[in-house]
């Protein structure tokens, strides 16, 4: 007997409605419990995922897994470096070289076990599970604890061309980096596209706090979602999933094998850590500002140096015109530019160069309409295209329409580089990579390659700023050489260093400028400048002081109001910040040596000193210049408190010798004339008199600042600071070391490691916060004591002990840079 129900209309609204609200509350009541369940907030949508294992096989260096829906195969690059990739189709693409610089590892080995319901692969640092049914990844330390799972239910899918990853977040891993975010550093609970645009270079690599870093290798505009459990990776196209898995579990460490994938950054020369400067037409706060060409540049230089005593290396000249830029028209005379002409560019560069000044000279990647550059584009195919013909757009400023060049082309970057061989023989230091639109170039197809933009966008850039960083290179091969590219994409360090220029458009200020570099070094970009031209969204009232401390703290800093601005104090904030930048000079370009070894930046995310405090995930708008200098700016002219994290360990303030008990916030008083600036104790800082040029420092006496703990050392790193003899071993290394023992401290100086001759240089010791000595003794001798600054000053070796509240002891010593010191501190 069969029965039959009926339902009306409004009972079956009714029961929906019920059904749709039960499951609402449990996604509600999962979305409470992130990290401790497994259900799968993708459990609706229709990617289809890899299904289950059917066999396997081990290769060189390889493993190569059959699934049921797909190929996936997990590559051992190094003992701590896995390639993963899943192809639907079975067989994998080419691997490409424009953003992957290493593809050919050293054999490591590893063994690749059945384990039932698991494949086993060890490496000496690393033990991963490929479990068979879902077929998925989870990852583990030596010591057998987990470190990164991918999703029970399913991991890698697909979706047509698009592709996506899923991973297990658990209720302790946070996650740092994808590139130049104007925000707070931890993405958990946020969704993120790795999209270029004027004002943001993305990175597709972040680094999770439970020890593991994740290079997504995807040129698509990708989208990494980590609001809730679990957290995704995906992109809209690419055919096939390719990441890279890097075990820490330290984040240094994990930068510095990402480094061995993307590049390293070689050393900018030492000037590029200075102080810029640049200009335009315009009025802010009714004061007028012009380039005024040639002569109007140099006059405004000459007060610089003579007049305001401002600090200066390097200037950023706008260079375009109504019917040519500086490298479409291979002329040393453009009368006709749009911010005043140069009749004579190789002559104006002399002279910058004998006022120990640098100049990078302003570009699009595009050509003028009307020169020899643009006919021999046009002929040779060198453009994109949009629906079958050259794209010509108007690409910078007021200039004339232009053909934009696909740099996607080999053969296009080689003829552009050319153009900007007679730039370096004239003496320019380098280019401004400016006015890359990504909404210039959408719907567009590159001939050469036949890819559309929507693959290409990313690493347009990138590719732009490369053949114009390789042309100076290539022309001039020993001298260093800058790129101030406005945007790049994963491999950008390769091509130093990127310059925020317009960014102010996103109206992030200070703080969002101060987050972005702390965010790029947080991605394996080590070099960022800082443009003040942030300020003209800040209009009116503009915080010119703060303004002049932050870019004189940061990697390098571009003021574009450099003349008078009607502010006394911000006037004399310039100045007096940026001389204590050309004092930290020899600290500085230390750590930026060691950038380019290691990846790990100039300007540090405080979690990447502090990865296992919890707080320092939290401690936004500071940083740590190097590895012992505390920086916290603040960005407003009214505000004059704020709050600041410190970080285990005892903090010194650099002004006032306050000394403060780490892992705790505190509230600071910062008037006008003061940043907070906090020393780590047991930092050795070395500094050299404050000057108007990184010259200025080479021959002046150098000061050893030591802030006692137990024992200290720092390598001070030297070399000639323009060449790249550096790479050719041609530098040297000098160890300032300390223990500080009950009664007595010793210091030494080593002798110069290396085969760079170092200028010759006096040498003074400071020693912060102890009280006075009994004596001092150097190579067994007693030196005198001095009793004022004045009587310092005339002797040779002495000491003088200043307390007036700073307990500082002072020690001179008449010494070679050859020479090796040792002095003994006697306090008892």
């Amino acid at each position: 007997m069969k029965i039959k129900f009926k339902c009306s209309p409004i009972l079956l609204i009714i029961l929906l409605f019920f059904f749709s609200a039960t499951r609402l509350k449990a996604e509600n009541s999962y979305n409470d419990n992130l990290g401790q369940g497994n259900k799968d907030k993708s459990s609706s949508d229709d990617f289809q995922m890899v299904g289950e294992l059917t066999k396997y096989k081990r290769y060189k260096s390889s493993v190569s897994f059959q699934c049921s829906n797909a190929m996936v195969n997990l590559e051992i690059c190094a003992e701590d470096i896995l390639r993963i990739r899943m192809s639907p189709s079975g067989s994998f693409k080419p691997d490409e070289t424009w953003v992957v610089i290493k593809y050919d590892w050293p054999a490591t080995s590893f063994s690749v076990k059945d384990e039932g319901p698991w494949i086993s692969i060890k490496t000496h640092r690393l033990l991963v599970k490929a479990f068979k049914s879902p077929f998925r990844f989870e990852f583990y330390n030596p010591e057998g604890e987990p470190v990164n799972k991918d999703w029970d239910a399913g991991s890698m899918g697909f979706r047509g061309k698009e592709i996506i990853c899923k991973k297990e977040m658990t209720p302790t891993d946070h996650f740092f980096g994808l590139g130049q975010r104007y925000e707070k550093s931890d993405l958990r609970g946020t969704k993120t596209k790795c999209l270029v645009t004027r004002e943001y270079t993305p990175v597709p690599f972040f680094m999770g706090t439970d020890g593991y870093g994740i290079f997504f290798h995807n040129t698509w505009a990708s989208e990494f979602d980590f609001k809730e459990n679990p957290y995704t990776f995906s992109a809209p196209g690419g055919d096939e999933l390719d990441y890279y898995f890097i075990y820490g579990p330290g984040f240094k460490h994990i930068i510095h094998q990402y480094s061995k994938i993307t590049g390293l950054s070689p050393l900018p020369p030492k000037w590029a850590f200075g102080l810029f400067f640049s200009r335009w037409d315009e009025e802010v706060d009714g004061w007028k500002y012009s380039q005024g060409g040639q002569e109007g540049m140099l006059r405004t230089l000459e007060a610089a140096r003579e007049i305001w005593d401002w600090p200066l290396d390097g200037i950023r000249v706008h260079s375009m015109g109504p019917k040519q830029s500086f490298y479409s028209s291979p002329e040393t005379n453009w009368p006709e530019m749009l911010w005043g002409g140069f009749p004579s560019v190789d002559t104006f560069v002399q002279k910058l160069h004998k006022m120990h000044i640098h100049p990078l000279f302003w570009e699009a990647p595009g050509v003028t309409q009307g020169c020899t550059m643009f006919e021999e584009a046009l002929n040779n195919g060198y453009f994109l295209t949009r629906n079958g013909k050259p794209l010509i757009e108007v690409f910078g400023y007021l200039q004339p329409p232009g053909g934009v060049v696909d740099f996607m082309n080999p053969e296009a970057r080689k003829w552009w580089g050319k153009y900007h061989h007679y730039m370096v023989d004239f003496g320019s230091d380098g280019v401004a990579g400016d006015w890359h639109d990504e909404k210039s170039i959408r719907n567009t197809i590159s001939p050469s390659t036949g890819m559309t933009s929507d693959e290409f966008i990313n690493i347009y850039s990138l590719l732009f700023n490369q053949a114009s960083w390789e042309a100076y290179k290539e022309r001039n091969p020993n001298k260093r050489s800058i790129n101030f590219g406005l945007v790049y994409w994963a491999g950008g360090q390769r091509y130093p260093m990127q310059g925020t220029q317009d960014s102010h458009a996103l109206g992030k200020n200070i703080f969002g400028e101060m987050m972005g570099c702390i965010n790029l070094g947080l991605s394996g970009i080590p070099f960022r400048t800082f443009t003040d031209n942030v300020s003209r969204s800040l209009t009116p009232g503009l915080p010119y002081s703060r303004l002049s401390q932050y870019l004189s703290l940061t990697v390098a800093g571009e003021r574009t109001l450099i003349s008078i601005t009607g502010d006394q104090m911000a006037d004399w904030n310039y100045r007096f910040y940026g001389k204590l930048r050309y004092s930290l000079m020899p600290y500085i370009y230390t750590y930026a040596r060691e950038a380019t070894q290691t990846g790990v930046p100039l300007v540090r995310a405080m979690v990447l000193e502090n990865q296992k405090d919890p707080e320092t995930y939290k401690a936004y708008g500071q940083y740590l210049l190097g590895e012992h200098l505390l920086i916290a700016p603040l960005w407003s002219d009214t505000t004059f408190y704020r709050d600041i994290y410190l970080p285990k360990g005892k903090w010194i303030d650099f002004f006032d010798e306050t000394s403060y008990q780490g892992e705790q916030s505190i509230s600071y008083n910062a008037p006008i004339d003061r940043v907070p600036i906090l020393v780590k104790a047991g930092a050795i800082i070395p500094m050299a008199p404050g000057g108007q040029s990184h010259i200025d420092e080479l021959t002046s006496p150098l000061t050893i600042h030591i802030y006692p703990e137990k024992s200290g050392t720092f390598d001070l790193y030297e070399d000639d600071g323009v060449s790249y003899d550096y790479e050719k071993d041609i530098f040297s290394i000098t160890t300032f070391s300390y223990t500080d023992n009950n009664g007595e401290m010793t210091i030494q100086k080593s002798q110069p490691h290396g085969k760079y001759a170092i200028p010759e240089k006096g040498h003074i010791f400071c020693i912060h916060g102890k009280n006075k000595p009994l004596n001092v003794v150097k190579s067994e001798l007693s030196l005198p004591e001095a009793i004022s600054w004045e009587s310092l000053n005339t002797k040779e070796d002495a000491w003088f002990y200043e307390p007036s509240g700073k307990n500082q002891l002072w020690i001179k010593v008449n010494s070679k840079v050859s020479d090796a010191i040792d002095i003994s501190v006697l306090y008892h």
